[in-house]
């Protein structure tokens, strides 16, 4: 079937450029599968910001055939199946490596068996925590410029939060072991920060020493694209909204074992400047080794980084410590 090409106002300058230098190769797909070219065009704008390198800060990439093809399952993921396939669309957007859908399942698989709020609910059996899942727990807001939220460890979002935050800690990148363990691990999770259209642009990791009683954000990401002075202090607040919201909520479910000190680490933070203005104190608590988090895919392993901890900045210590 023929789709039907939806114009838009703008003037879209990639779009042309991408048109032009692969006229004949679209047209030669257009003739096997009519309204390829209507369907790239209406969607080139995401496929455009799926268009991205797997290291550094994702630079943006040209868009390219392929990764029009793998964006609509004509190349990639020929394995996926019905159970699966919004799975795959979701890896599609970013990735052109088709080993990435059987990786993605058993990360998801993993994060079923953890809770879903590190700071949820539990009761104790055998020393063992068990904790009760309940929606009811998660902490989230609505009606800010930026909005926080505790991702749940199930989300398929946590998957690809490098590349909305331009950093590697998705599940192809350097820091995939971050991304793993904010999955699958019951004292890891991310705290994420949306815009008011809902769209993930910044994200901070919290690692937390249950029987120490304190928490390390391994740094604060933040989207390029959301890095003017007065979108860093907005993303700022919202940070500190949910790292509120965490504190209150975990201590109020962990009162025998509460967090008595929170720090972040300050090597690639980008709300930095504005941590070190409200609290110029610096400390170095011990943290995990985000490195033994990574994985195989095929043959090549991911998740060499440790993570930028390191060094961090204090956020919240208890009065009287």
């Amino acid at each position: 079937v023929c789709a039907e090409l939806n114009p838009r106002d703008e003037l879209d300058y990639e779009f042309i450029r991408f048109f032009m230098n692969n006229y004949q190769e679209l047209i030669d797909i257009e003739k096997t599968t009519s309204g390829f070219i209507a369907r790239v065009y209406n969607s080139f704008k995401d496929i455009s910001k799926g268009s991205s390198a797997n290291t550094g800060e994702q630079r943006h990439l040209l868009v390219t055939i392929n990764r029009c093809k793998n964006y609509f399952l004509m190349k990639t993921y020929p394995n996926a199946t019905e159970d699966n396939l919004e799975l795959a669309r979701a890896l599609a957007r970013f990735f052109d490596n088709e080993k990435l859908l059987d990786v993605a399942i058993s990360i998801l698989d993993e994060a079923h068996k953890a809770p879903r709020n590190i700071f949820g609910k539990y009761t104790l059996k055998d020393d063992k925590r068990i904790f009760i899942n309940d929606e009811d727990e998660d902490l989230k807001e609505e009606g800010f410029t930026y909005n926080y939220e505790w991702l749940p460890k199930q989300d398929v979002e946590n998957l690809f939060l490098g590349k909305y935050c331009n950093c590697c800690a998705h599940i192809e990148g350097a820091g995939a072991g971050i991304m793993r363990a904010s999955m699958i691990l019951d004292n890891v999770q991310n705290l994420v920060i949306r815009d008011e259209e809902g769209t993930i642009i910044a994200k901070m990791t919290l690692w937390v020493d249950r029987d120490k009683g304190y928490g390390v954000f391994n740094t604060a990401e933040v989207n390029l694209n959301h890095r003017e002075t007065s979108q860093l202090e907005s993303i700022y607040e919202a940070f500190l909204r949910g790292l509120k919201a965490f504190l209150n909520r975990y201590n109020e479910n962990n009162p025998h074992e509460p967090i008595t000190i929170l720090s972040i680490g300050d090597y690639r933070n980008a709300l930095k400047e504005m941590i070190k203005r409200d609290n110029s104190e610096e400390t170095s608590l011990p943290t995990i080794d985000y490195s033994t988090q990574g994985y195989y895919v095929g043959s090549t392993f991911v998740g060499a980084h440790r993570g930028d901890d390191f060094k961090q900045l204090l956020l919240y210590r208890k009065e009287g410590l």
